[in-house]
C-alpha cells in the first residue's frame, strides 16, 4: 500500500513538473509535454512524451526528433 502511494505521488509530481516546462530526466530518458499543435494529428497538445539520445545514423526519414537550441528543447 505504501509503495503504491509513493509511486502514485511520484508520478503526479513528475507530471506537474513536466507540465510546467521543467526538464525531467530518469534512466537516460527526458520527459516533455507538447505545448503547441505543430505536431498534430500525430502528437496532440498536452501529450507527455519520453525522449532519449540516439546517434544520428540510427534515425530514419520521418523519425520524430527533439533538439536543444539556446537551452530550449524543440520537437520536430
Amino acid at each position: 500500500y505504501i509503495f503504491s502511494v509513493v509511486v502514485l505521488g511520484t508520478i503526479i509530481y513528475v507530471i506537474i513538473l513536466a507540465s510546467m516546462g521543467k526538464e525531467i530526466s530518469f534512466f537516460g530518458y527526458k520527459m516533455y509535454v507538447v505545448k503547441t499543435d505543430s505536431m498534430e494529428p500525430t502528437i496532440k497538445v498536452d501529450t507527455i512524451i519520453l525522449v532519449h539520445d540516439e546517434p544520428v545514423e540510427n534515425l530514419d526519414r520521418g523519425t520524430i526528433i527533439t533538439f536543444d537550441f539556446n537551452n530550449k528543447s524543440y520537437i520536430l
